[in-house]
């Protein structure tokens, strides 16, 4: 828990699935996204379900 598996600084990221090179376990991720829109920083939280 509490490690950066992916970190993005652009437009139109998308995660792999993987960490370090190697398929990231099935299972349950949470998430943080920090984005500027109109001049104020937002901050998102939430999960996703990784199935393979």
């Amino acid at each position: 828990w509490g490690a950066l598996i992916y970190e993005c600084r652009g437009e139109n990221c998308q995660w792999n699935g993987t960490f370090r090179g190697d398929n990231s376990p099935e299972g349950t991720y949470v998430f943080e996204i920090q984005f500027i829109q109109d001049g104020t920083e937002e901050i998102r939280r939430g999960e996703v379900v990784l199935v393979r």
